[in-house]
């Protein structure tokens, strides 16, 4: 592919190209091939939509962050529906009601919808909150999911006085563990240990000697050996690479899945006799779920 002149490219479904670093430098090196000059030198790409984390939403899709001179136009099925059967198209709008994943994804193309999605009571417009300063006071934990083939999540939680739980930050990437431990530190306190300067969420708790450390919990299968020892002789695995490189106060979490399943439903349920918090929009109404994201997550 390297030795490639081309002056045009077409790529169809260009979602299913791998998520992570793999599928975007595929896409960086066929861009880098539109060099005939007899052109148009261009690239055409069809998508179904996906995920608001693949590489595609954030470089073609989003008109935050995409590509300087990327242009996109989104297209619903009612868009061509004079070109359809009438019977085909009742049946797809249907869908809105028995399959409204499918509708959102398939009918009117939007990113981030998925069919079978787990939790269906999350609403962006009731879970999702603007950034707000997360007092000092309030109880702080992490939560990880390291990735090998997929990216590594973490995210830091913090529960106000009424034991509602705000995720306010992710850290989502692919990588070496060296990579993602250097971010977390990063997030986890300023380089001077001090007070968090205001308007800044740091991911531990400021007390009076510097910081509070909190516990961020993880799959315990970060602990399985890899058959080697680490600097420390203790037999190699995630967890003790994540150690020599300073991660620490990691604690093995319970990863019966329908246990957590069935937990993040209640945090998730809009709780009728609950009062919103005064930190929400909808502060004096009742219906509250206890978990909530901020919205530049």
């Amino acid at each position: 592919m390297l030795n490639l002149t081309l002056g045009g490219i077409f790529v169809d479904q260009i979602e299913e190209l791998d998520e992570g670093d793999e599928g975007e430098r595929l896409f960086d090196t066929l861009l880098g091939r539109l060099s005939d000059p007899r052109g148009p030198r261009k690239m055409v790409a069809v998508a179904n939509p996906g995920s608001l984390t693949h590489w595609v939403y954030r470089r073609l899709v989003n008109e935050k962050t995409r590509d300087a001179g990327a242009r996109y136009v989104h297209v619903e099925l009612t868009d061509n529906a004079q070109n359809l059967p009438e019977d085909y198209v009742e049946a797809m709008l249907a869908t809105e009601t028995t399959r409204p994943h499918w509708f959102r994804s398939f009918i009117r193309g939007l990113w981030g919808s998925f069919e079978g999605a787990a939790y269906e009571e999350f609403d962006p417009g009731t879970h999702v909150v603007e950034p707000f300063l997360i007092p000092e006071e309030w109880d702080r934990f992490e939560c990880m999911d390291h990735g090998a083939a997929n990216p590594t999540s973490w995210a830091p939680i913090a529960v106000d006085y009424d034991g509602n739980q705000i995720v306010f930050d992710l850290y989502y990437s692919p990588g070496l563990v060296s990579a993602h431990a250097a971010a977390i530190k990063r997030r986890r306190s300023p380089s001077s240990f001090g007070h968090a300067p205001p308007g800044l969420n740091w991911w531990q708790r400021p007390n009076a000697r510097g910081y509070e450390w909190t516990y961020c919990y993880t799959d315990p299968s970060i602990r399985a050996s890899h058959g080697l020892s680490g600097k420390f002789g203790l037999p190699a695995s995630v967890l003790t690479e994540y150690l020599e490189h300073g991660i620490d106060h990691l604690v093995l979490g319970n990863n019966d899945r329908a246990a957590g399943y069935a937990r993040l439903l209640e945090l998730v349920h809009p709780d009728p006799k609950r009062p919103y918090p005064s930190w929400h929009p909808r502060s004096g109404e009742y219906g509250s779920p206890r978990l909530f994201v901020f919205r530049s997550c």
